[in-house]
């Protein structure tokens, strides 16, 4: 079987609207994109912020780079082309919360606590003081990234599981527009 490439937009955007399709302008509300491959493939870019026009412009090459696709995705391959279904949608509000709360409580453990739990699982002193600079590094990492989702204003709109979720399918390489109906909440 010859192998090829998966259909992909050449780009992607989304833009927040009112019911009248005036688009509603607002940084941060994070999104969710699965693409699926096969019955079997799922690749997920997770936490795609809004910009201050309420939209996000994804490029083909930030799709692959952003996602597990950027392990295999040939384009000089042949096309498939068989469409492929993608589900693009506002990460509801209860998730996020639920996220943060989880991460939270990792990002207070304190280094001599990673150092005993390294003990623990059977490091030795060169492995851990190997080890013990990479988990610090990574939870500064996990700090900044658990800052940026905090900050989300997902909050500030009312949508539902259902009218914030576009599914469909890509069956060609070409741009890509969405839109999707929400209600700005009042201060």
């Amino acid at each position: 079987m010859e192998k090829k490439h998966t259909i992909l937009p050449k780009s992607l955007k989304l833009q927040l609207v009112e019911k009248d399709g005036t688009p509603i302008e607002i940084e941060n509300i994070l999104c969710h994109l699965n693409i699926y491959t096969s019955s079997s493939s799922c690749y997920t870019y997770s936490f795609i912020p809004t910009n201050a026009s309420g939209a996000i412009f994804l490029k083909k090459e930030e799709l692959i780079a952003s996602t597990g696709l950027k392990h295999w995705f040939d384009n000089t391959l042949i096309l498939d082309k068989a469409p492929v279904k993608f589900d693009l949608f506002l990460i509801e509000q209860e998730i996020l919360d639920y996220f943060l709360s989880g991460v939270k409580n990792y990002l207070e453990v304190k280094p001599d606590a990673i150092e005993t739990d390294l003990k623990k699982i059977g490091f030795n002193k060169s492995q851990i003081e190997k080890e013990l600079p990479r988990a610090i590094k990574k939870q500064k990492e996990d700090r900044e990234f658990f800052q940026f989702v905090r900050n989300n204003r997902n909050s500030e709109l009312i949508y539902t599981k259902v009218n914030s979720k576009i599914t469909g399918f890509w069956d060609e390489e070409k741009d890509y527009e969405y839109y999707i109906e929400c209600v700005r909440k009042e201060n």
